[in-house]
């Protein structure tokens, strides 16, 4: 039920973008750390890839819908058994554009659903839980339809396998690549 909202939501979207007065595809890779330590001491940090659509609904004002994918593999701390993470955060956001130079500074937030498994030799975990994300940076135009996009950005999504609680988010640092469709 929630991948039918979730594919259902996605294409109104991307049918919204396309009569858009002005919309964006946003290629994107960050260096990815997760918040809980002990989390860290399994998986450790890495890169992240992902992507974006924007679409403006004021002029400094844009909702967008992305989706990121990270994957790591790492072991179990007393068996030593190898184990592999793969989270996949989607999200729909709002972003504010503080100026419209050529560098432009930018904030957003958004909201939405981790989907997380964790495959291990005797077990494979799934989880699909509610998280936020804040994110910054800046814009800095290249050409009429491109711009490199710098940012920081912070995840939030908790879990509770065997009744631990485990934040799966955390900082990302990264770099993209952006295309104006209109």
């Amino acid at each position: 039920m929630k991948r039918s909202i979730i594919l259902v939501s996605l294409v109104l979207f991307i049918l919204g973008a396309l009569h858009a007065q002005e919309s964006s595809i946003i290629l994107e890779t960050s260096y990815f750390r997760p918040s809980d330590q002990a989390f860290r001491e399994i998986y450790g940090s890495g890169l992240q890839v992902g992507g974006k659509l924007q679409v403006d609904v004021l002029k400094k004002t844009s909702l967008w819908l992305g989706a990121s994918y990270f994957s790591n593999k790492g072991e179990l701390t007393f068996t030593k058994e190898e184990i592999t993470l793969r989270i996949i955060p989607v999200y729909l956001g709002v972003g504010y554009r503080f100026t419209e130079e050529k560098v432009i500074p930018f904030l957003s937030v958004g909201m939405g659903i981790h989907f997380y498994r964790e495959i291990a030799p005797l077990d494979t975990l799934k989880y699909a839980r509610f998280g936020y994300l804040a994110q910054t940076g800046v814009w800095v135009e290249l050409a009429s339809k491109f711009s490199v996009e710098l940012e920081v950005n912070y995840s939030s999504c908790t879990i509770k396998p065997e009744g631990t609680a485990i934040n799966i988010g955390g900082i990302g640092i990264g770099i993209g690549l952006r295309y104006r469709l209109k």
